[in-house]
């Protein structure tokens, strides 16, 4: 019940019950009677700890992060300064939304250098452009997929197989 309609209803009772301090029933004294009543309700509810909370307010988590994503499905490089990227949902218990999915293109020869990202939106797509890579240079695919938790990456895959499609590359000559 809110505040206003408890308020009216405690003035109505006080009137029945023959409390009522405004014999007059002028707006002035009735107004004064309302924000005594509305005072005096605010006090109860903050003796009393306040309104309840709702089960989604008590119980609401932010998810949980997904506890292993698979790696890219292929990798197709475009161009020397891009490639094409698939990559499947995780299957793994997954608790709260997918928010969105990024991609990183780690330098194999440099792995000292930050990795190439793009992020894309949980939308149900699930292939992204990669830009912004050097031609003729081997890199390292992998996909995270983030929830309001946080994002769980792709194993990287590195088996030593240079032939490995599902995450390793060269990028073009140009």
């Amino acid at each position: 019940m809110n505040l206003h309609k408890r308020i009216l209803l405690e003035i109505s009772g006080m009137t029945r019950q023959g409390e009522n301090k405004c014999q007059e029933r002028s707006s002035a004294c009735m107004h004064r009677l309302y924000q005594e009543v509305a005072l005096a309700t605010t006090e109860d509810w903050n003796r009393s700890g306040g309104l309840a909370a709702s089960p989604w307010q008590r119980g609401r988590s932010r998810g949980k992060v997904p506890t292993s994503v698979p790696p890219p499905a292929t990798v197709q490089s475009i161009s020397g300064f891009s490639a094409k990227v698939s990559w499947l949902a995780p299957t793994s218990d997954i608790r709260g939304p997918i928010e969105r999915y990024e991609l990183k293109a780690y330098n194999k020869d440099h792995p000292e250098v930050p990795p190439i990202t793009a992020t894309y939106l949980a939308n149900g797509n699930f292939t992204g452009l990669m830009t912004g890579l050097t031609p003729s240079t081997q890199y390292i695919v992998t996909v995270s997929a983030c929830s309001p938790a946080g994002c769980t990456e792709s194993p990287v895959g590195n088996s030593g197989d240079d032939n490995d499609v599902r995450s390793g590359f060269k990028t073009l000559e140009e």
